[in-house]
């Protein structure tokens, strides 16, 4: 039988280095790890027994690291197959547990109305920090670089890197707050409270609101139900709550708007926890009695049980055939399970709200009112997939409504736009020919310019978990710019740093960063690792890349720059590009999938003009070539550089290419196979990004003034670029290849 809690579970929370691994709190005064096996049962790893009393909080370290806290009093933390022990003891009950990855410290927050940081790294119990407060801690929420508190009727949020400077702001909610929980991009929070209501709060420009969760509708705070778990989709940044009336719904936060609802109140069985996967793939739910059922409402105490489904927020159409897949059990411990009728029934009324109104996706959607001119980058919105941003040689940036194909909105600027990247929220960076970099808020219709380079800015990307944005140029540095740092046109806050070339492509990883550079390689200014520096009769045409280490910009020296201040920071190290000619596009290898039991080597895809293609892993820096693109002309092959690479976000390590042969292909990189091939075009395919459910494929296509087929037009510039939504899917027979090399 599944060793399931015998109590009510009070917390869960996925691994994110190892998302197959489920962490499980519970009032049995016991800590369980569970392994999630896709389209399986759970399995029941390791069960930690030592506390002594409840357990109300837990959380995931580094690797396999585990911290739980309860009615004991005390701080526990815990490795997979290994004894635990005490980091921490408070004088009152912990309500909650925190993991800071940036400062190795676990946060705990406890009725004896203090919060305490410890140490993860050593098992004294003297704390490094101890904050305090009038009230006890409630709750708290942490992420890279914040943490927020609450207490009594108000919450606190502090920037990690300096906490004797908080943020107090007053709870919008009448009653106490029972679960608070911060937003993918650390613009703001939700709170949920014991009187059934949401508040939606955002940091900068201070403003909130609350909205009633009560599926009834029902508003008087004597029958309605408290809300016990929320969470943030990771991927589209929805917010789910679950109450204790049984329904657990997905929800639009900025508008206040329910989504779905993916379980029907109708059960009348408590939801005591909630946890997304990293990856926003699955959702996990513990029912429970949680003690606290609204007046009205059948109370009985129902078995602990924990349910495994995939969001349905993801999925534009669900069959009948799918039950089994939707509905995965770790199991009960009264050994109760829905019959085949109330599961269908549950399915039905789960789907039903969010599929009314649902168009049924086609296989090729052509955007309407696409730019004039050649389109030289795509990106879909992290948070809200239904946009999609595009930046043209027209010297436009243009948003797009995806669900309604239509065109939201459209900025001018004064030379072609060749980068644009998502940043926090609505803004989107953009920069291009005349070195402007600039930010957009296209739901206000804020367009401000926040620093320029003096030459071409030929990439931009945003971390989200940092809140930066890295753009690199001929000019030969790069830039970092803090997103939380206000605008001035009279100053500029960015960080210059000096690079040995020029800039022709960057990407980021986590706390990587990758530069591709020109061989106008400086051996006076830089000492680079792995290669000897080049001279006049030995230059390297492919040039280099160089790997930076983000947590390490303190490191950096001061040094003159063309006469200018700037930064030369060491890189992690540096490799040779085995191309015969320079880079034309680089992406970093993401994050695994919940499918991938341990973490994949990181490293990252390139190509070049002359259309090979190249891939690099980080502990090993030599170059794997995968393929050179090109087309049979006069008798002869005539290879074409290519424009675009796209990761799969669904498949770990699928990716697509398309270049100005008008080829856009799939390729493994472990295997070094192509897996899947789409039927040429005329035109160049000058950017492509994927769907963040990676069944769509976002394409554009234009003239790059090296397509073999327009040659002939009397007048190039007639050439209409277009951007098209096609499937991407790929078929089971299409996933069996060998896996990805696994570290």
């Amino acid at each position: 039988m599944m060793q399931l809690p015998r109590g009510t579970v009070s917390a869960m929370a996925f691994n994110s280095e190892s998302p197959s691994q489920l962490l499980v709190a519970s009032w049995d005064k016991t800590v369980r790890t569970f392994l999630h096996v896709p389209y399986e049962r759970f399995t029941c790893k390791s069960t930690n027994t030592n506390h002594k009393g409840p357990v109300l909080a837990c959380c995931w370290g580094h690797c396999s690291e585990s911290f739980s806290a309860g009615m004991d009093k005390t701080v526990r933390k815990g490795i997979l197959g290994s004894q635990d022990h005490i980091v921490g003891t408070h004088r009152d009950t912990v309500t909650s547990l925190g993991y800071s990855f940036c400062h190795n410290a676990v946060v705990s927050g406890s009725l004896d109305k203090t919060a305490r940081f410890w140490d993860s790294r050593c098992a004294g119990e003297q704390s490094i920090k101890t904050l305090r407060y009038l009230s006890p801690v409630d709750a708290l929420d942490i992420s890279w670089h914040q943490l927020i508190i609450t207490s009594g009727n108000d919450y606190f949020v502090y920037d990690l890197r300096k906490l004797n400077s908080p943020f107090a702001y007053q709870s919008l909610l009448q009653r106490r707050m029972r679960v608070v929980k911060l937003m993918p991009n650390e613009d703001g929070c939700a709170i949920g409270s014991v009187e059934g209501k949401v508040a939606i709060s955002h940091f900068s420009p201070l403003h909130g609101f609350t909205f009633e969760t009560c599926v009834s509708g029902n508003n008087d705070p004597l029958v309605s139900s408290p809300v016990n778990a929320i969470d943030f989709h990771p991927a589209n940044g929805s917010l789910v709550t679950g109450l204790s009336d049984g329904s657990v719904t997905s929800w639009d936060y900025a508008r206040g708007r329910r989504l779905a609802i993916l379980q029907p109140r109708d059960i009348q069985k408590p939801i005591s926890a909630l946890a997304y996967s990293r990856c926003g793939h699955h959702l996990a739910m513990a029912i429970g009695d949680t003690f606290d059922t609204a007046p009205g409402l059948a109370a009985p105490t129902p078995a602990t049980k924990i349910i495994m489904r995939p969001d349905l927020i993801n999925f534009c159409h669900v069959g009948k055939n799918m039950n089994n897949y939707w509905w995965n059990y770790v199991g009960s411990s009264k050994e109760e399970e829905y019959t085949e009728e109330e599961e269908e029934e549950m399915l039905d009324s789960s789907t039903s709200e969010w599929l009314q109104d649902t168009p049924e996706p086609r296989e090729i959607t052509l955007i309407r009112g696409p730019p004039k001119d050649t389109v030289t980058a795509l990106q879909v919105d992290p948070l809200y997939s239904e946009f999609l941003l595009a930046t043209s040689w027209d010297k436009t940036l243009s948003v797009y409504d995806i669900v309604h194909n239509c065109l939201r909105t459209r900025y001018e600027h004064s030379s072609p736009v060749l980068c644009g990247t998502w940043g926090s929220k609505n803004t989107i960076y953009t920069a291009g020919i005349d070195g402007s970099v600039w930010s957009h808020d296209w739901s206000s219709g804020d367009h401000r310019k926040i620093y320029s380079h003096e030459d071409v800015v030929t990439s931009a990307a945003f971390h989200r978990g940092k809140n930066i944005l890295v753009t690199g140029s001929w000019d030969k540095t790069i830039r970092i710019w803090d997103g939380r740092t206000p605008v001035s046109l009279d100053t500029d806050y960015s960080w210059r740093i000096k690079v040995p070339g020029k800039v022709y492509a960057l990407d980021m990883d986590h706390d990587c960063l990758v530069v591709a550079t020109s061989d106008d390689y400086d051996p006076k200014n830089f000492q680079v690792n792995g290669f000897s520096s080049p001279g006049s009769s030995d230059t390297n045409k492919g040039g280099y890349f160089h790997t930076y280490d983000l947590r390490k910009l303190s490191e950096a020296t001061l040094s003159l720059l063309d006469g200018n201040p700037g930064l030369v920071l060491k890189p992690t190290y540096s490799a040779v590009s085995a191309m015969a000619y320079r880079t034309r596009i680089l992406k970093c290898i993401p994050p695994p999938t919940p499918s991938q039991y341990r973490r994949v080597t990181g490293g990252f895809v390139y190509s070049s003009v002359d259309g090979s293609v190249g891939l690099i892993y980080h502990n090993e820096p030599q170059t794997t070539i995968m393929a050179t693109y090109g087309l049979q002309q006069n008798g002869r092959f005539e290879s074409y550089p290519i424009n675009a690479i796209a990761f799969n976000p669904k498949i770990q390590g699928f990716f697509a290419v398309g270049g100005s042969s008008g080829h856009v292909e799939t390729w493994h990189p472990s295997t070094t196979k192509s897996i899947q091939k789409f039927p040429r075009s005329d035109l160049s395919v000058s950017a492509l990004t994927y769907m963040p459910n990676g069944k769509r494929m976002v394409v554009a296509y234009g003239d790059t003034f090296d397509n073999p087929s327009p040659t002939s037009a009397p007048d190039r510039r007639k050439v209409e670029p277009r951007i098209v939504i096609r499937g991407a899917d790929l078929d089971s027979d299409q996933l069996l290849v060998q896996p990805m090399d696994l570290a």
